[in-house]
């Protein structure tokens, strides 16, 4: 199966801002802010208006310590995500 999403940018006030149109022929947004996206009004604004259904989760914000406290991290994880339900998370990784 082949999905095609959007990428919404990290950097505008409200990621919501394209013609709901645009948003209505993918099939997911993938949501890369620096913000929990519960709280950003433009991902709110897709999410309750319906007009997005499917949300996966960019983690640009997380920085992995030397030591990783699993527990910590997910807890921060699962605080960031509180009231929306991205079906995956992703994120890049390098040296």
């Amino acid at each position: 199966m082949t999905r095609i999403g959007i990428s919404l940018s990290d950097f505008v006030p409200a990621p919501g801002h394209l013609d709901d149109a645009v948003y209505r022929r993918v099939s997911y947004v993938e949501y890369g802010g620096h913000h929990p996206p519960a709280s950003d009004p433009g991902m709110r604004r897709l999410l309750d208006e319906n007009i997005v259904s499917d949300m996966t989760r960019h983690l640009v914000s997380v920085e992995l310590p030397d030591a990783l406290d699993i527990g910590d991290e997910a807890r921060r994880i699962a605080e960031n995500h509180a009231g929306t339900q991205p079906h995956y998370m992703v994120t890049a990784f390098g040296f």
